[in-house]
């Protein structure tokens, strides 16, 4: 016997050929007809009723212009934007500390980190005013820097930690008085004295 369809207690449901069905909702019906007779006293179970065209989820990806807009970000606030800047100079003054570290494991005759460090820290100012800009411009940008930035008091920590480190370095001769408000031992302690007075 050639595969067909059966209801569910074996019988054949006869189906006409596709080439010569011509109303196929006939067809959808038998068939209907022939899954909903009970089976040995077991009902059928009950059909699921169709939703209304109006409460039918649409499939596939709607078109753009259906499609809901994002809301608009909301504009930086100078407040937000002075965080941003102080956020990026401390960055800028901390890879500048790096490099000074860096720079005491290299021979006295590279200058290279020393000169990486004063380039960082002379261009912090605009760098922090760049990024400012860029993320006025652009939402997405500014959500990433504020993650990069919002190291809360603890860049306040590091930052202070490092001008402290830097003067110290210059007291002990181990770096040149004038880096990052860095100044001669000489005139820290001609200050100190002046204060007492």
């Amino acid at each position: 016997m050639p595969e067909g369809l059966v209801t569910l207690d074996g019988r054949p449901v006869e189906v006409k050929p596709s080439e010569t069905v011509t109303d196929h909702d006939e067809v959808n019906r038998d068939f209907a007809r022939a899954m909903a007779e009970p089976v040995n006293d077991i009902p059928a179970p009950p059909l699921k009723p169709e939703k209304p065209a109006a409460e039918r989820k649409p499939r596939g990806r709607p078109p753009k212009s259906a499609r809901t807009a994002k809301a608009p970000e909301t504009a930086s606030t100078p407040e937000q934007d002075a965080q941003r800047s102080a956020g990026v100079a401390g960055l800028m003054q901390l890879g500048a500390g790096l490099c000074l570290m860096l720079d005491q494991r290299t021979p006295d005759q590279d200058v290279s980190f020393k000169a990486d460090a004063v380039t960082l820290v002379n261009n912090a100012e605009v760098m922090a005013d760049a990024c400012v800009q860029t993320a006025k411009a652009n939402p997405k940008f500014g959500a990433v820097l504020d993650k990069i930035c919002n190291a809360g008091p603890y860049a306040a920590l590091m930052t202070a930690t490092l001008g402290i480190g830097m003067q110290v370095a210059v007291n002990h001769g181990r770096l040149s008085a004038g880096f990052m408000g860095t100044v001669k031992p000489e005139e820290l302690v001609g200050d100190a004295v002046h204060v007492q007075d």
